[in-house]
């Protein structure tokens, strides 16, 4: 039976962002980091740090922030933090609710591993070509591309849904993405309501469509 792997879940903000702030001891002071993502037997809590005028980049253990000028990504490497990531990221910004935000958006990827030929070419039978299977997973499609990549609009959210196949290897890679634009740009308030009460509900919405995908194959 094909296996469905999260390769990664991630959260990007777009917007006015000061990468100096950001460091190891500044997130622990205002408790938007918890122990449990410390690095083990590292004095320095974390594997690597990298800080520069424009970008602000920390590794931790199981996720990795990076701040860019105009940007905020915030990923998780380890399924089942979901919560825990979409957390950070509202104490974050929590602290810095002055901040002018633009969009906020979710990627959420996984890896599809087939036995053999034979069920991956079922997959391609089911899946590969927008119908009547991948419209009922995906909602209302407002508008396709050649290949397997699909646009839709629900709950004033944007989704973009691909899957790329790798030839003669016998896998899928599948990308969900999702965009959520702020009407109110001059803070941080809109953003934190949207992912304390909406992220979650979104985030795990779109991994059960990418986990369904190896249903019935």
């Amino acid at each position: 039976m094909a296996k469905i792997s999260r390769d990664f879940f991630n959260i990007v903000v777009i917007g006015s962002m000061n990468p100096q702030i950001m460091n190891h001891d500044w997130l622990v002071k205002h408790k938007i980091i918890s122990r449990s993502f410390y690095v083990k037997d590292n004095p320095a809590k974390f594997n690597q740090f990298i800080n520069m005028p424009q970008l602000a980049h920390i590794f931790y253990k199981d996720v990795d922030i990076q701040i860019h000028l105009d940007r905020f990504a915030l990923t998780a490497r380890t399924p089942n933090i979901t919560k825990s990531v979409i957390n950070i990221a509202t104490k974050y910004f929590s602290c810095l609710n002055h901040t002018p935000i633009k969009v906020v958006g979710f990627n959420v990827n996984h890896t599809i591993s087939f036995d053999d030929q034979n069920e991956e070419t079922r997959f391609d039978e089911k899946y590969v070509s927008p119908n009547a299977a991948m419209k009922k997973m995906i909602g209302s499609c407002t508008s396709y591309r050649p290949g397997f990549t699909l646009f839709c609009c629900k709950n004033g959210c944007n989704y973009r849904f691909v899957c790329a196949k790798t030839p003669n290897k016998l896998t899928a890679h599948i990308s969900h993405n999702c965009e959520y634009k702020i009407n109110k740009t001059d803070s941080s308030d809109e953003l934190i309501a949207f992912l304390d009460q909406k992220a979650y509900a979104i985030v795990k919405e779109m991994n059960d469509i990418n986990e369904g995908l190896t249903a019935e194959l």
